[in-house]
Formats: structure tokens, C-alpha cells, sequence
């Protein structure tokens, strides 16, 4: 379970926002920075199923499902993300979810028929990273910036889980 959902951390990321890397267009202004609130304090913990025990069928099924319903928590959920982009969590959800179900669809046209968890976990990441990117690019003007400070993050992976699995 570990491999497939940390496929949605932290390195993928930072190494996507690395390559993507650029400067930003002399006609952009710089929007005004905006004071992070925090994510809602999570008020139950939500145990995340033990994938390694299910089968492949049923495993992509959850999982492609909580991304569907979920994958905008994953990043916006995390402090450190919020407070790189110096957005909001209500910001950060509506952009992430603006991006949210092309990335899952490439990566169903990239993945039709998922057979093996291996495959999965690259599906996973897929996700994550096209999310990454995607919003990324919402901030074009910053990519330096946030490259640097999303290297820095310390992703928690059970807050990870508990946004992946609400």
C-alpha cells in the first residue's frame, strides 16, 4: 500500500516542477500574495485499506475511485504546499479540482486495463504528477519559486492517506 500511495508524494512533485522549470512570461504580472489559511483540522482518522491484501481488481477500483473523489486533498491538505503557493486551502481545492479530471482521464487512456500493482502505482503517480503540474502552470509567473520550496516540503504520508481515503 505504502508504493502506490507514495507515488502520489512529495518527489514526484518536486522532481515534474524541476523539469517544468521555466522562466516566466514578460507579460505577466506577479499576482498580490495571499495570506494561506489552513487546511480544516481533520476531526477523524480514517484508517486506509491495506492494498497489499486486496486484489488487483479491487485495489485499482478504490483507488482509481478515492482519486476521482479525492485527489485535490492530496496536495492542498498538506501545510508546506499551501504555504509554497501562498494560497488559500478553498484556493488551492478549486484549482486543483479545475485540472483534476483530465489528469485522471490521460491516465485512463495511458492505463485502460490495469493488471499488476506495479501498474498501478504508476497510474497513481501519473495523477500526481499531471495534478502537479497542472496547477504548477496555474502559476506560471512562480515556477522557480515553487520548485524550490516543494523540494523542500516534508509531504506527511499519513495526512496523505487520510486525504486520499475521507
Amino acid at each position: 500500500m505504502q508504493k502506490i500511495l507514495a507515488a502520489t508524494a512529495a518527489m514526484t512533485i518536486a522532481v515534474m516542477l524541476t523539469s517544468c522549470a521555466m522562466p516566466p512570461p514578460a507579460s505577466t504580472p506577479a499576482p498580490a500574495p495571499q495570506t494561506p489559511a489552513a487546511p480544516p483540522p481533520a476531526t477523524t482518522v480514517i484508517p486506509s485499506p491495506d492494498l497489499d491484501q486486496m486484489d488487483i481488481e479491487t485495489a485499482t477500483a478504490l483507488i482509481k475511485t478515492k482519486l476521482r473523489a479525492n485527489s485535490e486533498y492530496l496536495f492542498c491538505d498538506q501545510r508546506g504546499y499551501l504555504d509554497c503557493y501562498r494560497i488559500s486551502h478553498a484556493q488551492c481545492l478549486s484549482e486543483v479540482a479545475a485540472v483534476k479530471n483530465s489528469c485522471i482521464d490521460k491516465a485512463d487512456i495511458k492505463f485502460p486495463a490495469i493488471q499488476t500493482k506495479p501498474e498501478l502505482e504508476s497510474y497513481s503517480g501519473d495523477v500526481s504528477a499531471c495534478l502537479a503540474i497542472q496547477h504548477a502552470l496555474l502559476h506560471r509567473e512562480r515556477m522557480q519559486e515553487l520548485s524550490s520550496c516543494i523540494k523542500a516540503i516534508k509531504f506527511d504520508p499519513q495526512q496523505r492517506d487520510q486525504s486520499l481515503f475521507k
